[in-house]
């Protein structure tokens, strides 16, 4: 959807589910799930933990308060966490974006597609548009921990704490996060599944002369309900975790 669409498919949410649906059937639906999977257990240690040292360091000093810590915790988080997470996001921007489609339908694993990006482009190819991806989750995740912790603030005294509050309140934060990072998730996505090497002021120019304002916010839906349940849930076992 972000990486654009052949002319007359349509780039709503629900129009891209139907037209995947209808054309792929329901494994269309799920394309890039390996991939995406394969490096989620050790980003997530690595980024809950990175995010739990940093945030304790900073709340023992006297300069930061808890939005402070929070936001800033988390896009040293998100940067200690990108080693895992860049290469993970290539996988599976170019599974779902069908750039490997025929290639991965023929040799089955997205194992093929990880030695044909080696044998390709070496280890910079896992890495391609690291610098647009930490800009598009760097923010997310300030903006996701700083609304987390103020949504649980504002909630104090008022709701009981429980799972499904937690639960909640990680899915209202996680969305807000997805929609203020939907414009920088765009040109990220862009840039990677590029076929040549382009800059992200140039996506960006491309972009707005093309779809103007809301070309920033393709997919907006999609990325929230992709990002939300996800972190949601994640965000909900680490506050058990950790009470």
């Amino acid at each position: 959807m972000q990486s654009g669409l052949p002319r007359g498919l349509g780039t709503s949410t629900w129009q891209v589910l139907r037209a995947t649906l209808h054309t792929e059937g329901l494994p269309g639906l799920y394309r890039g799930f390996i991939g995406a999977c394969t490096i989620s257990l050790p980003a997530h240690a690595l980024y809950f933990s990175g995010y739990n040292a940093l945030h304790e360091s900073l709340r023992s000093t006297p300069y930061f308060g808890v939005g402070a810590a929070s936001l800033l915790a988390g896009f040293g988080a998100e940067f200690i966490s990108s080693a895992f997470w860049t290469p993970q996001d290539v996988v599976k921007q170019r599974l779902q974006t069908g750039k490997f489609s025929s290639f991965v339908a023929n040799k089955g694993e997205t194992l093929a597609l990880l030695k044909n990006i080696w044998q390709q482009e070496g280890i910079a190819g896992f890495y391609k548009g690291w610098t647009a991806s930490f800009f598009v989750y760097g923010p997310y995740s300030s903006v996701f921990f700083s609304s987390h912790a103020a949504l649980q603030s504002i909630s104090q005294g008022i709701l009981e704490k429980s799972p499904l509050f937690d639960l909640g309140i990680a899915f209202c934060s996680a969305s807000i996060a997805a929609i203020a990072s939907n414009p920088l998730d765009v040109v990220k996505t862009r840039i990677q599944v590029a076929s040549t090497k382009v800059n992200m002021s140039s996506v960006i120019r491309d972009i707005y002369k093309l779809h103007g304002l809301s070309g920033f916010f393709m997919g907006v839906y999609a990325r929230v309900l992709w990002v939300a349940p996800g972190m949601s849930i994640s965000m909900a076992l680490y506050d058990q975790w950790m009470a």
